[in-house]
């Protein structure tokens, strides 16, 4: 149905801000979930190249991944490059009290594509004190652990 050009989802032929998700079961039946999403909108003139795109989709190959991994340095020496994405916040959920707790974390793009952070301390202390540019190529060794403290080695990598 379209709406001051554009094409939107329905349920019972009455438009909503929140519509209930569907979902296809194992046996191929559309179920209607408790879960509620804003009504997916496309502009009229972007649909035929949506369309377009959606019939090539088997000729494309993956590129990077957008789902963050989190990324844990265990022995010393251990070694990774990435290109610098900058910084972001993750959220970790107290075992004993379920409260979320918000960690400041390194994020970089691996040679595969793969998305990783980290949020050992000293490692985002290191980039708090010299943030290098998003883009930039870099290298992040594990060196060893002092008491509760992992310490790491940043290096900036050139060509």
């Amino acid at each position: 149905m379209a709406k001051n050009g554009k094409f939107a989802a329905v349920v019972e032929n009455k438009e909503t801000e929140l519509v209930p998700l569907q979902t296809t079961n194992e046996k191929g039946e559309i179920v209607v979930s408790t879960l509620l999403t804003k009504e997916t909108e496309i502009e009229a003139e972007d649909y035929q190249k949506y369309l377009t795109v959606a019939g090539k989709l088997s000729s494309y190959k993956p590129t990077i991944s957008i789902t963050s991994k989190y990324y844990e340095f265990t022995k010393p020496g251990e070694r990774v490059r990435g290109v610098f994405l900058g910084m972001t916040i993750i959220k970790k959920k107290d075992d004993s009290s379920g409260e979320l707790t918000e960690l400041e974390c390194v994020q970089w793009l691996s040679e595969d594509g793969s998305l990783y952070v980290n949020a050992g301390a000293a490692l985002v202390s290191t980039f708090r004190q010299f943030v290098p540019p998003k883009g930039c190529p870099i290298e992040i060794t594990y060196e060893n652990k002092k008491e509760r403290t992992k310490i790491y080695d940043v290096r900036v990598l050139t060509a």
